[in-house]
């Protein structure tokens, strides 16, 4: 059985992940002509027999037995998902309702009766209702929406969410119907009932993680071969079906039941995908797609870290859109159809370790278009490519680097490191800005020895500001990590060695290692975060002191002081808040006992002085 390979790109791998509402893990195998679980009706379509069922044993389709006619305008991979028609699982293909051959039947015969489903469905209410409810439309309406829909047989293996009927609801399961199972289609080539039990039918909501299959697996079943069809550009006036006697494609009009059968009108198939040759990047081609070349492909070869940017321009005389994909190996960068007269210009942006051969191929038309593949390398940090994402591939930076960087495609996590030495601690600055063209918020998180110091998110044209204190014990490397995206950033990163009483470093946090420290000199200093305490030494002159305390009003913490004598009883102190001013006296003593400060708590900035009374502190 061939592998699917759809003429001109109808299909699209989907790497859409969908919302908390995705239903369970479990999906039901439904071979043709099972009806499943609590049916609806009895079923509407004749059992398979013949040649239908050799159709549905064939498995997957080859290539000849689909070609484009026309394909969807979405681009699935930016759509809302609120709605669960939107929601479309991960490694499943998705096609368009339009695609000549995404259906099979049997020429000037319905595949089921839909005229029976609606007499079906007028004489029990609660069960319309429910069908109704399901499809989204007024119970009243019914009659004319089944007269819209048309019968068919599904040309693949076809991801859907299937319906029963049990204690008067629709009682919705993700499911697998087989090819060649009868369905009814409306307008927009997308399936809408289940034949085999009268169900109605939605389009597949999403699951996270790996599904697990119920039920048995029919012989040419493969998970990776399963289809997803999406809605037609726009209402389709008939389908171009596959006759599974035969393998030649008829018309069907929409609404019909096979009476109005008549020849194909799709635009003949392309027999062999053929590669048209390697392209050169930085240079426009022009090229054109006609009713016999209905598919254009070329390869190119881009470097690590590259940042490619795809401009398509249609030409304005064109008969109609052109399709471009970019993709490389399993992995889809764009999937985009350009209108006649416009433009497309997309960016791919690839990491550290991304690079290597691409393909863009074109498809739809017939069109005359140019294009181009420009290619610039990233330069996060100023380091001519692309910030890694461990340890292993971060690049350093130092203190008072202005590092730029971009996220983006492959790209979703640059890592920075800052090397703090030990014995100075150092209070550590970023100031961190979201460019206002991003298009997603950029997560900036800030690490150190497996401690998190920071996790905060930026929304474009925002900034914010990290700040933390590090003591004189600590050392190693401060990982600043981005990720999330896409977005285009800056941040500018110090560390600012303490220097706490003028003394060059961070005062100790012992008393066995406290710093001394003069009387009647003004000193700074800083604590908190990872500074847990100062500890300072001062010998008493003899007489009255006064000692002065104050906490910078840019603290984001009040700070607490204690001072005490030589035998360690407490002889002063309290908490201070920012902005905020304390004095405490402390009587005379014989001159040259030796006195502690302590200050701790925080994270805050503070000035003391140490003055004897009769020098007028204080005043």
């Amino acid at each position: 059985v061939a592998v699917i390979a759809l003429i001109a790109g109808a299909f699209v791998v989907i790497t859409q992940l969908g919302d908390d509402e995705a239903a369970a893990a479990s999906v039901s195998l439904e071979s043709i002509g099972s009806e499943g679980p609590n049916p609806f009706f009895a079923s509407i379509a004749p059992q398979p027999s013949g040649s239908l069922m050799a159709f549905a044993e064939q498995g997957a389709p080859s290539d000849d037995e689909m070609t484009e006619d026309e394909a969807t305008d979405d681009e699935l991979a930016g759509d809302d998902v609120s709605d669960p028609d939107e929601q479309v699982q991960v490694g499943y293909r998705t096609v368009d309702g339009s695609v000549a051959g995404l259906y099979g039947g049997t020429l000037n015969e319905a595949s089921c009766d839909p005229d029976q489903l609606a007499g079906l469905l007028a004489a029990e209410e609660d069960k319309a209702q429910a069908w109704a409810d399901v499809l989204e439309i007024d119970p009243a309406d019914i009659d004319s929406y089944i007269d819209r829909l048309t019968p068919v047989n599904l040309g693949s293996d076809t991801r859907v969410v299937n319906h029963g009927f049990r204690d008067g609801e629709a009682t919705p399961r993700q499911a697998i119907l087989q090819r060649g199972s009868a369905v009814l289609v409306d307008s927009v080539g997308v399936p809408r009932v289940n034949c085999y039990s009268g169900a109605p039918l939605r389009q597949p909501q999403a699951i996270e993680g790996d599904e697990e299959y119920s039920g048995d697996e029919w012989d040419a079943f493969e998970p990776d071969e399963v289809a997803v069809v999406d809605d037609a550009p726009s209402e389709l006036d008939s389908f171009d079906l596959r006759d599974v006697e035969t393998g030649e494609l008829f018309n069907r009009p929409v609404g019909s039941r096979g009476e109005s059968d008549g020849a194909s009108r799709s635009r003949p198939a392309t027999q062999e995908r053929q590669v048209d040759g390697p392209i050169e990047l930085d240079r426009t081609y022009d090229d054109s797609l006609e009713d016999d070349r209905t598919e254009a492909r070329y390869t190119f070869d881009a470097p690590d870290s590259a940042v490619l940017t795809v401009r398509v321009a249609n030409d304005g005389d064109s008969v109609r859109r052109v399709r471009a994909q970019v993709d490389s190996g399993s992995s889809s960068y764009i999937n985009q159809s350009i209108q006649p007269g416009d433009v497309m210009e997309e960016r791919v942006v690839l990491d550290h370790e991304g690079g290597g051969p691409f393909e863009i191929r074109f498809s739809e038309g017939p069109a005359a278009y140019t294009f181009e593949i420009s290619l610039d390398l990233q330069d996060d940090a100023g380091q001519g490519g692309d910030a890694g994402d461990s340890f292993e591939t971060a690049f350093e930076i130092s203190s008072g680097d202005a590092v730029e960087g971009l996220l983006g495609g492959d790209d979703n996590t640059d890592m920075y490191l800052l090397e703090l030495e030990e014995g100075s601690g150092g209070l550590l600055t970023i100031e961190f800005e979201n460019d206002r063209d991003s298009t997603r918020r950029a997560q900036l998180v800030v690490e150190f020895e497996g401690s998190t110091i920071s996790s905060s998110r930026t929304q474009p044209n925002a900034e914010q500001t990290v700040s933390h204190l590090f003591d004189g014990e600590q050392s190693g490397f401060v990982e600043i990590t981005v990720n999330e995206g896409p977005a285009d950033y800056r941040f500018t990163v110090t560390l600012e060695p303490q220097d706490d009483a003028g003394l060059g470093g961070d005062a100790p946090d012992s008393l066995a290692d406290a710093w001394e420290v003069p009387v009647g000199e003004e000193l700074t200093g800083q604590v908190g975060n990872d500074d847990s305490g100062d500890y300072y030494l001062f010998t008493h002159p003899g007489t009255d002191l006064v000692i002065s305390f104050t906490v910078s009003a840019e603290s984001d913490r009040r700070v607490r002081i204690e001072i005490s004598d030589p035998a360690g009883s407490r002889v002063g102190g309290g908490r201070i808040n920012p902005g905020a001013s304390e004095e405490f006296t402390v009587g005379p003593d014989q001159q040259g006992s030796t006195y502690r400060i302590r200050i701790d708590e925080g994270r805050g900035d503070y000035t003391f002085s140490i003055q004897s009374a009769s020098s007028g502190a204080g005043d």
